[in-house]
């Protein structure tokens, strides 16, 4: 038998709950027409979701908080510089998401939530 403590337990809740977040977004970009999604294994980058729909890309972070800092906005700008890609953020404020343009500060879309 295995001994586990528990911020190995809370860590193993917190990378679910992220990962599921990442397919929930994931998801919700399909429904908008992007249809070429990668995910990035274990979100080692910047960039958790590439995703395209054949006329531009986007290099997505998916966050639980809005607030970005500059040494991470300036990280996910570059990696999605690398792909061609637009950098925006995808974040749940009161069960809506939230996907912004870093570039110009711009919401691209909100979705409503329509899954539990």
């Amino acid at each position: 038998m295995k001994i586990v403590d528990n911020s190995q337990i809370i860590m193993q809740t917190e990378y679910k709950k992220g990962r599921a977040e990442e397919y929930y977004v994931k998801g919700l970009l399909e429904e908008k027409g992007y249809r070429y999604i990668m995910k990035s294994a274990g979100s080692h980058t910047p960039i958790d979701l590439l995703a395209s729909n054949g006329l531009e890309t986007l290099a997505v972070q998916v966050r639980r908080v809005s607030h970005i800092n500059q040494e991470e906005r300036e990280k996910l700008c570059d990696w999605a510089r690398i792909f061609h890609a637009c950098p925006v953020l995808a974040v749940n404020i009161k069960d809506r998401w939230r996907i912004t343009d870093l570039l110009c500060n711009e919401i691209t879309f909100k979705i409503k939530n329509i899954r539990a």
